[in-house]
C-alpha cells in the first residue's frame, strides 16, 4: 500500500528535493513503512532476498549463540552490531531488524538525501534506538566511526572510535561505470553503475570493519561471479555459501547471493537454487515464504 504524503511541514529540517513525490510504502514486514521519493529509485526484490538471506544465517547463529550462553557465558545475537553498505532507501535494516535480534543495525550510503529520508523511516517505525543511518564513503574507511552516530549505544571494541560489526549486507552498485550508458539522473547513476565506489571498495570496506569470523552477506549479477570471487578473497572475505537466483526454475540467474567469512577457511557449497515467479506469474512458495505470507 502506498500513501502520498500531504503534509510537508512535517518534515521539519528535511530538505526535500520533490515533496509532492515522497510516499510512504509498506514494506510487508510487521507494520513497518518505509519512505520512498518516486523520483529516484525505489528498493527492489533484490533487497528483501538479501536481507532474507543473511537473516536466515544470522537467526542460525543466534540460535547456536543463545544454546550455549547459559553454560558458556556465550554473547547472545541482540549484542551484536550489523552494518548494510549501500542502504539506499534503508530498506534491508528495517527488514532485518523484523527478522532478527540484532541490537544494532546501522546504513550506510554516500548520499545524504537517502539517509535523511531512512532515518525519518527508522523514527515512524519507532526503530530510531536500534537502526541507525549515516553518511559514508565506503572509498574511505577511515571516515566511519560508530561513536559519532547519534544514539549509538558504542560497545567496547568502539570505545577507541574504531568501528568494528559482526555482520555486513551489500547490495552494491551491479555495473562497471564504463558498462553501461549512463543515466540521465545522478543519484540512480550513482546506484546502477560503480561511479562512486566499486566491488573493490564494497569488499575491503567491509573486510576492515568486520570483526575477525564476522560475515558479509552480498547481492550481485551472475555474469560478475568470478570479478566477485576474486574481490573478495584478496580482501579476505572468503566465499563460503552461493545462492543462484532466477525468475523461473530452469532459467538463467538473475542475481546471486553470497555469504563470506572474514577470514575464513576454503569450503564453498552451493545452496538449492530460487526462483521468483511459478509459470503463472504468481510468486513462489520459497518467495511467498520469505515475505512471510505461506498461509
Amino acid at each position: 500500500m502506498t500513501v502520498k504524503i500531504a503534509e510537508p511541514a512535517q518534515w521539519e529540517m528535511l530538505n526535500l528535493r520533490s515533496e509532492d513525490q515522497i510516499c510512504r510504502d509498506k514494506i510487508g514486514f510487521g507494520n513497518y513503512s518505509i519512505l520512498q521519493d518516486r523520483n529516484y529509485f525505489s528498493y527492489g526484490i533484490d533487497a528483501v532476498l538479501l536481507a532474507d538471506f543473511a537473516a536466515g544465517f544470522i537467526n542460525a547463529k543466534s540460535t547456536n549463540a543463545n544454546a550455549g550462553s547459559v553454560a558458556q557465558g556465550g554473547n547472545r545475537i541482540h549484542a551484536k552490531v550489523a552494518v548494510d553498505l549501500g542502504t539506499g532507501t534503508g530498506v534491508i535494516p528495517l527488514i532485518l531488524a523484523h527478522k532478527t535480534d540484532i541490537g544494532r543495525i546501522v546504513g550506510l550510503d554516500i548520499e545524504e538525501y537517502f539517509v535523511q529520508l531512512a532515518k525519518k523511516s527508522a523514527d515512524e517505525n519507532g526503530l530510531a534506538k536500534r537502526v541507525f543511518y549515516d553518511v559514508c564513503d565506503v572509498r574511505d574507511v577511515d571516515s566511519l566511526n560508530f561513536s559519532e552516530l547519534e544514539g549509538f549505544d558504542n560497545r567496547e571494541e568502539a570505545v577507541k572510535g574504531c568501528a568494528t560489526c559482526d555482520f555486513v549486507t551489500c547490495n552494491p552498485p551491479y555495473f562497471k561505470a564504463d558498462a553501461s550508458i549512463p543515466s540521465k539522473n545522478q543519484i540512480n547513476d550513482v546506484a546502477r553503475r560503480e561511479v562512486k565506489g566499486g566491488l573493490k571498495d564494497f569488499c575491503e570496506f567491509a573486510s576492515r570493519i568486520l570483526e575477525r569470523g564476522g560475515e558479509l552477506f552480498l547481492v550481485h549479477r551472475p555474469e560478475r561471479l568470478i570479478d566477485i570471487a576474486e574481490t573478495l578473497r584478496n580482501a579476505k572475505l572468503e566465499p563460503r555459501d552461493i545462492r543462484f537466483v532466477s525468475s523461473r526454475m530452469g532459467e538463467e540467474p538473475k542475481f546471486v547471493l553470497i555469504r563470506s567469512i572474514k577470514d575464513g577457511g576454503r569450503n564453498l557449497r552451493f545452496m538449492k537454487p530460487l526462483a521468483i515467479y511459478e509459470e503463472d506469474g504468481n510468486y513462489t512458495r520459497d518467495i511467498l515464504k520469505i515475505y512471510e505470507r505461506d498461509f
